[in-house]
């Protein structure tokens, strides 16, 4: 739920409350929706309309065809047409609920972090050093210089779920400014992220 000019955003959601509109909430256990999440509580709180709220949150992982287990992670790895079988998975949120993830989002403004990440199911602040040690032990893994691309991809598509890659990116600037990570070589020709680096952990 990204919440770029919010005034005008909050617009569409008010205006179906008042129109007696059910409303129902997607999210996954990434970040960036949980943040969504706590605030669009904190919104339904403040407008105190007494519609129904439907929470649906994305499985964790799921069987298919049998015995073949799927790994979820974001609303958008799912095909549109396969959203309506998720309903059955909804669950009417109580008003006690809505006001303690509402209470949540409050916490997270007093916090005023600049970086959160889920720890032990939980929505945490953290550093903005906490993903470092992923990066490095990732491009530690190959042995050999590799492309930046590609290590970003990885921990895109494991460890550092639903983290943004420009996100990743500046922590590799700033790695390979610390000499953490060191540069064999630069693409200056094509985009910044095809340039080949190496763990320093292994010089």
């Amino acid at each position: 739920m990204h919440r770029t000019n919010q005034a005008a955003n909050d617009d569409v959601p008010l205006k179906r409350l008042q129109e007696k509109e059910t409303i129902r909430i997607w999210y996954s256990q990434t970040p960036d929706d949980i943040c969504g999440f706590y605030w669009f509580c904190h919104l339904l709180q403040q407008w105190q309309f007494s519609n129904t709220v439907y929470l649906l949150k994305l499985p964790d992982w799921e069987y298919h065809d049998g015995d073949h287990v799927n790994v979820n992670h974001l609303w958008s790895e799912v095909a549109p047409e396969a959203f309506f079988s998720y309903l059955p998975l909804q669950q009417v949120a109580p008003p006690s609920l809505i006001q303690y993830y509402a209470q949540c989002w409050h916490t997270l403004q007093e916090e005023n972090g600049s970086l959160r990440a889920i720890i032990n199911n939980n929505l945490l602040t953290v550093p903005l050093t906490f993903y470092d040690f992923l990066i490095i032990k990732t491009f530690a893994k190959f042995h050999k210089p590799v492309v930046e691309a590609f290590v970003i991809g990885k921990l895109l598509s494991k460890e550092a779920v639903g983290i943004h890659d420009t996100f990743l990116h500046a922590r590799i600037q700033f790695l390979l400014q610390k000499k953490l990570l060191k540069c064999i070589e630069k693409a200056e020709d094509k985009p910044y992220y095809d340039k080949l680096l190496l763990s320093d952990y292994l010089m």
